[in-house]
C-alpha cells in the first residue's frame, strides 16, 4: 500500500479542557486537502471506480463499501485514519483503501451517514458532523462544472517543456504525495512566474504535449494565471533545498 504522511494533521489533533480542538479551522482546512485511510468491505460494491495502487505498484479500480461505525444513537459514521500506523498500533483488523477527502465528499453527498470519525478508538479521535464535512467542499462543487467545461474546451497543448510555479505556506505537495507522486484532486491553480514570497516553492515541469489553460488577463484579481486539470499526476524529480521541490507531470487523466 502507498505511504501517506499526515503528521501535520496529527499535530493539530490537540484538545482543550472541554475536549474541543484548539485550532479547528486549521485542522479542517488541512483535512480537506488530505488523503486518509478508509476501512473498506470489498465483498460489496456500493462504491465503484476508486483508483488505488495494488501490491505490484499498479493502479487499479476497486469496488467496495465503507466498513462503517455505529454510534451510540444507532447512526452510521465513517471511520478515517491518518495512517496505517494508527491501525496497526491499536491492532484493528480491517481491509482499507486510501482516499482523498474530495473523493469521499462526493461519495457521501447523498448518503445517510451522520458523521466522519478521525482516528476512532484512539486518544486523538474527533467526530465531525457530516454536514460540516460536506460544507468544506460546497464552493468547489458549485464552481467545478463551469470551470471543468472551460478546461475541457480551452486548454492548450504545450509545444515544449514549460515551467510553472506554486508557492504556499505549507509543504502540501510533499505531505500529500504517495511514493513520490502527488495527484491534484481539485483544479490546480499555478503561475507561469514565481510571483510571491510564501515559504514553500514547487516548480512544476509540464512536458511537451501536456495541456494547460492560461487565464492571465481574464481574471485580473486572480492570484494565479494558469489552470491545470484535476487528476493530473506529478512525480517528484528532486528536492532543491528544504523548501523547494521540482515535480514533473506524468499523467493527465482528465484528458484521457
Amino acid at each position: 500500500m502507498e505511504m501517506i504522511d499526515n503528521k501535520k494533521l496529527e499535530e493539530l489533533l490537540v484538545f482543550d479542557q472541554t475536549n474541543s480542538l484548539i485550532n479547528p479551522d486549521k485542522f479542517l482546512n488541512l483535512l480537506k486537502k488530505s488523503q486518509m485511510v478508509l476501512p473498506a468491505d470489498f465483498t460489496k460494491d456500493t462504491y465503484t471506480g476508486l483508483e488505488t495502487v495494488n501490491s505490484d505498484g499498479e493502479i487499479e479500480k476497486v469496488s467496495f463499501d465503507i466498513n462503517c461505525l455505529t454510534t451510540d444513537d444507532a447512526l452510521k459514521a465513517v471511520p478515517l485514519f491518518t495512517g496505517m500506523g494508527v491501525i496497526e498500533k491499536h491492532n484493528l483488523k480491517t481491509s482499507v483503501v486510501l482516499i482523498h477527502m474530495r473523493e469521499l465528499a462526493e461519495m457521501l453527498e447523498a448518503s445517510d451517514y451522520s458523521a466522519i470519525v478521525v482516528n476512532p478508538f484512539t486518544e486523538q479521535s474527533i467526530d465531525i458532523p457530516i454536514d460540516m464535512f460536506l460544507e468544506l467542499f460546497e464552493d468547489d462543487f458549485k464552481s467545478d462544472l463551469t470551470m471543468l467545461d472551460l478546461i475541457a474546451q480551452k486548454s492548450e497543448t504545450l509545444k515544449m517543456d514549460t515551467l510553472f510555479f506554486i508557492r504556499s505556506d505549507d509543504d502540501f505537495m510533499k505531505d500529500q504525495s504517495a511514493d513520490g507522486v502527488y495527484v491534484c484532486e481539485e483544479i490546480f491553480n499555478v503561475n507561469s512566474r514565481d510571483k510571491n514570497d510564501a515559504e514553500y516553492l514547487n516548480i512544476l515541469v509540464m512536458p511537451e504535449s501536456s495541456r494547460i489553460m492560461y487565464i492571465g488577463g481574464i481574471f485580473d484579481d486572480a492570484p494565479f494565471d494558469t489552470v491545470i486539470a484535476p487528476g493530473s499526476e506529478f512525480e517528484l524529480v528532486k528536492e532543491i533545498d528544504s523548501t523547494t521541490r521540482q515535480w514533473r507531470c506524468i499523467r493527465q487523466e482528465f484528458f484521457e
